[in-house]
């Protein structure tokens, strides 16, 4: 591993650690009117506590592309704050406050462009997905729920032929494989005709293929009804798939320091 990498995941770790040590954060801020100083007050206050994580030398540049997307967020990072000074002259408003800016690792791994930069300093592995039904055959459907998620945290993910992972292998970094299970059955209630629920199991983890170690796995349970059983089936499973992905997405990157510093 690379010694770059090494120190993104080691400053990651340092935030997962520290993320909830943020309260009490000062931060002042001026403006024409009142709403444009506090404003500026809560970035100031965020950027003060973004400061003090990130301060490696070597992300010097990438923090500051890093610090503008998250403050550009900061009425989200801001969980509470008390208003400590307030004074105007001549038309300005001078604002000090106190905040509370705390789980702030949390929003940071969940933002779109930390997931982006992550992801690139990894050197932008190749992800395959294989999502199988309960017959053996390939459940496109699922598949492309999955791949769509993953593709919208710019996870890199190719696409995996019929003749299964062997021929691609190579060239695949890690494989997304699940298995989609379901039962149909009709509801049967008072004034209630021709009503079909569907619950549906996806298991499904993500592997390297370097070494065959699991990232990350679970398994989640959906259930859907409508008139029509096709549609229940439809709507079932989509959701099922939607969650899942999502959730992979969010626990891998959490543990991908572990899996990185154990090569």
């Amino acid at each position: 591993m690379n010694k770059n990498k090494s120190i993104i995941f080691i400053l990651i770790m340092s935030l997962l650690l520290f993320s909830k040590i943020f309260t009490n954060i000062e931060g002042d801020g001026t403006g024409t009117s009142k709403n444009e100083a506090l404003m500026n007050a809560k970035r100031n206050a965020l950027e003060r506590s973004v400061g003090m994580m990130l301060s490696s030398k070597s992300l010097a540049k990438n923090n500051m592309l890093i610090n503008d997307r998250i403050l550009t967020k900061s009425e989200g990072f801001i969980k509470k704050y008390e208003l400590i000074q307030e004074s105007v002259e001549d038309g300005i408003y001078q604002i000090k406050i106190k905040a509370d800016i705390t789980n702030l690792i949390d929003d940071i791994l969940k933002d779109e462009f930390a997931i982006k930069f992550l992801i690139g300093e990894m050197g932008f592995p190749k992800f395959g997905v294989i999502i199988n039904s309960k017959d053996g055959s390939r459940d496109k459907f699922a598949e492309n729920i999955v791949i769509d998620n993953f593709m919208k945290s710019y996870f890199n993910v190719c696409k995996i032929p019929e003749d299964g992972i062997d021929s691609v292998r190579s060239k695949t970094d890690f494989i997304i494989q699940g298995s989609v299970d379901y039962s149909t059955s009709e509801i049967k209630a008072y004034n209630i005709e021709n009503m079909y629920s569907v619950h549906t199991k996806i298991e499904c983890q993500i592997i390297s293929l370097s070494d065959d170690k699991i990232i990350s796995s679970d398994t989640f349970t959906t259930k859907k009804a409508h008139f029509d059983p096709q549609e229940a089936k439809r709507q079932s499973i989509s959701l099922c798939s939607d969650k899942i992905s999502k959730f992979l997405i969010e626990d891998s990157i959490e543990k991908w320091n572990l899996y990185f510093n154990e090569e």
